[in-house]
């Protein structure tokens, strides 16, 4: 498999993704210590058999994957290019 990279559009920075990668405010791997709309532990991804997935942990603001809240608790493919945001932070499957 090869290496995927969220794209942090207002950084530009590269960040790795791995299986179990959790985004939060003040807990997980990736923090937005600066962005009061991400919750403490907001989001996790998980990689199966070359698929990308996204859960939201039942943050108090939806993660959002292309403009659709995803539903609290409940696993969604995420595929190249698509656009996921946590908070006031936008990150690009790449």
């Amino acid at each position: 498999m090869r290496q995927l990279y969220f794209f942090h559009d207002q950084k530009k920075t590269f960040i790795p993704l791995y299986d179990g990668l959790v985004i939060g405010r003040s807990k997980g791997d990736l923090h937005f210590e600066e962005d009061p709309l991400v919750s403490r532990q907001h989001c996790r991804f998980s990689i199966v058999k070359d698929e990308v997935f996204v859960e939201d942990l039942g943050s108090t603001n939806p993660t959002i994957v292309n403009r659709v809240p995803l539903i609290a608790n409940r696993k969604r493919k995420v595929l190249l290019n698509d656009v996921i945001k946590v908070g006031n932070q936008r990150l690009i499957l790449t």
